[in-house]
């Protein structure tokens, strides 16, 4: 039986509203819950990712959540075959830049995130934080779930 995605999204947009979980930790948490996926490693391995890569505003963490969360669903084992994993991660990917229109943070929120002053206004209430991040998050996580009931 599926869990239900919308409320496992709201339990974890609310811990990355309060700066508890980045994009991409928020992303690979949501995706890992909704598998039955419980590791020691979630959300550690994706922390470095966030903010576009280590907080360089390159490629979107939620991209790199989604990615990870290809990998779960269909990587390969050692000396196995890459292309199922490879596939659903392509097949993300042009589907977010042609729903999001970017894949980089600067280019979907065009923010300096190093900016105090920038990111104060960014984050706040109703801000975009909540209109393009949350919703980044959400985009990704509802296509994935999507793309792994397809595979079931």
């Amino acid at each position: 039986m599926k869990k239900d995605l919308e409320a496992i999204l709201d339990k974890y947009i609310a811990l990355f509203d309060a700066r508890k979980l980045n994009c991409a930790e928020t992303t690979l948490m949501v995706m890992c819950e909704y598998m039955g996926v419980d590791s020691p490693l979630v959300p550690r391995i994706a922390t470095a990712f966030g903010g576009g890569l280590a907080g360089t505003q390159s490629v979107c963490g939620v991209v790199t959540g989604a990615l990870m969360a290809a990998g779960i669903c269909a990587g390969r084992e050692v000396g196995g075959d890459q292309a199922p994993a490879r596939e659903l991660g392509s097949e993300f990917i042009s589907g977010f830049v042609a729903e999001r229109g970017a894949l980089t943070c600067m280019g979907l929120t065009g923010v300096n995130m190093r900016d105090p002053v920038a990111m104060e206004e960014f984050r706040a209430p109703g801000g975009g934080h909540d209109v393009i991040c949350n919703n980044c998050v959400r985009w990704a996580c509802r296509y994935m779930a999507a793309k792994i009931d397809q595979r079931d």
